[in-house]
């Protein structure tokens, strides 16, 4: 297997401002808070009033002021004549929240403790936790504003009849691929208690019990213990890397998820490669940044692109569809088992 992303080179890029990188902690968290509160979402029909904000939110109208203040400050909100709005910055910011959901609330606790973990004074999974509700609301915001359109492109041209979702966080998507085929069924597997709680809350919600089934297991473990049959699409999204660093030959990892799922047809994987610092140019994207560290601190390694497409090759999965997929250096790949002769539309 190739050297994980902490081996690779780190170039020195154009520094940001000592303001900039300062006031971005302060707005980060202002982001999530408003996010929390629902006011963004309130926002993206036209400017609100600020009373209104306040009593639909349950806010102070002068604590729920100053955060929009300070968004104004930054560049993202316009406060005036007793309203508040977007602008056009604030506009791209909402498509974009899931990342601070994901990366301010869910890791915060890491980013927190990052120099009692470096030392080994505390470690990951002990002292220090990952909010994995915040984790799993994240993800879906993403998946809901930058990679749903990409999803539905890539599914368009397959058919299938039962759909296991690995890592299924909120069951967003899992509620998606089974609600747009009253036929269709489900299952979804996170190995977070509080992440199955929230699926099987939104899975009742849209009325989809009957057919989708939520199971809280590891699925690490659960894959050397269980077979499921029956299941014709397995998707696995952001989690991939989490399997790979737990097993030596990525290839087993395939052979095995293969072997878990007798019948699948299609394999729907997407997941975060490393970036390529060496070849950056320009600003820093978000996320990846992150990303990197925070998994690094989980000692688990984040893989080149080529890795994940040499253990397809290996472990018997042709890729049919290779596409970009809403964060920077995700993809997403529509790949068919060696052997099935699947219908497709």
């Amino acid at each position: 297997m190739n050297s994980p992303h902490w081996h690779g080179p780190s170039p020195t890029l154009e520094p940001l401002s000592i303001p900039a990188l300062f006031n971005g902690f302060t707005g980060s968290h202002v982001v999530l808070a408003l996010e929390e509160l629902g006011v963004w979402d309130r926002m993206k029909d036209g400017a609100q009033p600020l009373e209104r904000l306040a009593e639909d939110t349950g806010c102070g109208v002068v604590k729920l002021s100053s955060l929009l203040r300070t968004m104004a400050l930054l560049g993202y909100v316009v406060v005036h004549e007793g309203k508040a709005g977007l602008t056009d910055a604030g506009r791209e910011l909402v498509d974009n929240i899931g990342f601070f959901v994901w990366g301010v609330g869910g890791y915060g606790p890491v980013l927190t403790d990052l120099a009692d973990l470096a030392t080994g004074r505390k470690s990951f999974g002990a002292e220090v936790h990952r909010d994995e509700r915040r984790i799993a609301i994240g993800a879906g915001r993403v998946d809901r504003s930058l990679m749903r359109p990409v999803e539905e492109d890539v599914l368009s041209g397959i058919e299938y009849s039962s759909v296991a979702d690995l890592g299924c966080g909120d069951a967003t998507r899992l509620i998606r691929l089974c609600a747009g085929d009253r036929d269709r069924v489900g299952l979804g597997i996170d190995i977070s208690r509080s992440a199955t709680d929230l699926a099987t809350k939104r899975v009742a919600e849209a009325g989809l019990a009957d057919r989708i089934d939520i199971v809280c297991k590891d699925v690490l473990r659960s894959m050397s213990e269980e077979v499921f049959p029956g299941i014709e699409l397995v998707a696995n999204f952001l989690m991939m890397h989490d399997l790979l660093a737990a097993h030596d030959d990525g290839a087993d990892v395939v052979r095995t998820l293969r072997r878990v799922f007798p019948d699948a047809r299609y394999f729907l994987v997407a997941d975060t490669t490393a970036r390529p610092w060496d070849r950056h140019a320009g600003p820093v994207p978000v996320f990846s940044l992150e990303f990197e560290l925070v998994h690094t601190f989980m000692d688990t390694p984040i893989m080149n692109r080529d890795v994940y497409e040499n253990a397809f090759a290996a472990g018997g999965l042709r890729i049919l569809r290779r596409e970009p997929f809403g964060a920077p250096s995700t993809w997403i790949y529509l790949l068919e088992a060696d052997g099935t002769t699947t219908p497709r539309r």
